[in-house]
């Protein structure tokens, strides 16, 4: 951290021997050097490039307000009553798999179900959510093996999500950009403005950096986004094949892989002083 600027960077694996300490390290570090002395901007409609750490916030969010059997049945998901319709952009496909070891694989949930590989957005479609007993029995169907810890009042959770991965590189996706944002990642995200329509707000953090002509240009004070994210979510343009293992903010052993995604439009509806 400098006078104007941060940096941030992280790293996770089941081993940590794979963890590359080093490039963590410089990759912060750059991003705090180039960071310093940020220009400020007006909020608008960006296209931004959001980087893995970026993505997984919104994932956690997703998965803790949508993901769920509870919120389909009690109909404040976004999920509800769209089984089997289109949510997203057919580029997008995301599934929960607790048994996949580029994870932080648990073959079982707190019930001591075994876990199911669950579709939950495939190439755009909703395909269901995952369930514990309890709303299983509910829906009249059989639980995927995603019951949390006793005690847990949000009902089954999508803990090991997966966004799979694209076919382009985040270097060209960025050339892609003519006017945008590079997000490193977001913070004090609020995800319970409006559910059924995943409607969030949050604040840019530990790098924000402006794009002109499909190159990184330089950075920029920190921006309020207030975003529906299933709408966003429509309007990908563009996913990495370079993806990210990411820690959940609210599960020690729950994680999000996720590439690096450029979304066309993204709503920024305040600015800061830093």
């Amino acid at each position: 951290m400098s006078d104007s600027s941060s940096g941030y960077a992280e790293g996770l694996s089941r081993s940590v021997l794979k963890i590359p300490f080093a490039l963590i390290t410089e990759t912060a570090f750059k991003k705090c050097l180039e960071g310093k002395n940020p220009e400020s901007l007006e909020p608008a409609k960006y296209d931004v490039i959001l980087e893995p750490v970026a993505v997984s916030s919104l994932m956690d969010w997703l998965s803790m307000i949508g993901f769920g059997a509870k919120g389909v049945i009690e109909k404040t998901s976004f999920l509800a009553g769209k089984i089997g319709k289109k949510v997203m952009s057919p580029e997008l496909t995301i599934y929960d798999d607790g048994n996949d070891i580029s994870g932080l694989a648990m073959p079982f949930d707190f019930e001591g179900v075994p876990k199911k590989k669950v579709d939950i957005i495939k190439k755009g479609i909703a395909c269901g959510p995952v369930y514990d007993s309890l709303y299983a029995a509910k829906a009249e169907t059989r639980s995927t093996g995603h019951a949390m810890i006793p005690g847990f009042s949000e009902g089954p959770m999508a803990g090991n999500c997966f966004i799979s991965a694209g076919k382009k590189s985040k270097e060209s996706l960025i050339a892609s950009v003519k006017d945008g944002l590079l997000v490193t990642r977001f913070f004090y995200i609020n995800g319970l403005l409006d559910t059924p329509r995943a409607l969030m707000t949050g604040m840019t953090r530990d790098g924000l950096f402006r794009i002109k002509n499909g190159k990184v240009t330089g950075p920029v004070k920190n921006l309020r986004f207030t975003e529906s994210i299933t709408g966003a979510f429509s309007r990908i343009a563009g996913i990495s094949k370079e993806t990210q293992l990411v820690k959940n903010w609210w599960d020690d052993i729950g994680c999000c892989s996720a590439p690096t995604i450029l979304i066309r439009k993204f709503n920024f509806s305040g600015k800061t002083e830093f």
